[in-house]
């Protein structure tokens, strides 16, 4: 296989890719189906990474930096193509409630965007996995683990960052915020 490395930043080097194990791969690369997907996943990165600013700017907590950005080893085909980080200044001085809340919103925010209501947060959020080890650990929980505090706690960041709650705005604005500075 020969393949030059092409990435979202880099679309140019689509069409020169060449992989001689998956043949339709580059045709698959260069349609318009999957520069939709790839738009969707990095609007879903920035949703889920704007869920944790808002929470964290409302809580009082400082934001450093928040950023998405296109994954190392794209084209991988069951990959994701955008990930995204976010550091916080002075979380080891809030409540573990609100190092919680903090953890879990940007799954939530991720999960309202994508059509769940507040009230089916119980079902979606234990079984989608979108929690990174470290949202894991800065709620106070270990992978896997749920317990109905940390579900009520996804209830009222919820409740926040719903369509019809006081922050669904700013998340907005957050998120597009993000997807415009990660543009080249």
């Amino acid at each position: 296989m020969t393949q030059k490395r092409a990435g979202p930043a880099d679309a140019a080097n689509v069409g020169e890719a060449h992989d001689d194990r998956h043949p339709g791969a580059i045709d698959f690369l260069n349609s318009r189906k999957f520069r939709r997907a790839q738009a969707r996943d990095r609007h879903r990165v920035a949703v889920h990474e704007a869920g944790h600013v808002v929470i964290a700017q409302w809580l009082g907590c400082e934001v450093a930096a928040a950023w998405i950005f296109p994954h190392e080893t794209w084209p991988g085909f069951d990959e994701l193509t955008w990930l995204g980080k976010v550091q916080f200044a002075g979380t080891d001085r809030l409540s573990i409630h609100a190092r919680r809340m903090i953890g879990v919103a940007g799954i939530v925010a991720e999960g309202l965007w994508c059509g769940w209501a507040v009230d089916e947060l119980d079902v979606f959020f234990p079984d989608y996995g979108s929690m990174s080890p470290r949202d894991y650990r800065l709620a106070g929980y270990a992978p896997d683990h749920w317990d109905d505090d940390l579900l009520d706690t996804a209830a009222e960041v919820g409740r926040l960052l719903d369509r019809c709650g006081p922050l669904w705005n700013r998340l907005v604005v957050v998120a597009r915020q993000l997807i415009v500075e990660a543009r080249p």
